[in-house]
């Protein structure tokens, strides 16, 4: 009964005693749905647009090799690649 009453709201089931709210803002172009604007945003930037913001500037050989051409974008994804070069 409480889940009929939840479909019959828009209420989706996302997952073990998770509830995922109907969202406010969709993807324009694969339709994937947001509850904030900034995140849909986030989404478009890095996913459609494929904009990379963080760029690791390792050079290899002590500054005379080619540089690592290595995007990321997220600051975090960035640190753990640097650790790792």
């Amino acid at each position: 009964a409480r889940r009929a009453a939840a479909q019959a709201r828009g209420v989706e089931r996302k997952g073990e005693g998770q509830v995922q709210q109907p969202q406010g803002f969709l993807c324009g172009t694969c339709g994937v749905g947001f509850a904030r604007r900034s995140n849909l945003n986030k989404h478009q930037k890095h996913v459609h647009l494929r904009i990379r913001d963080f760029a690791c500037t390792f050079a290899g050989d002590g500054g005379r090799g080619p540089a690592c051409a290595a995007r990321f974008t997220q600051k975090s994804s960035l640190g753990k690649h640097v650790q790792v070069v």
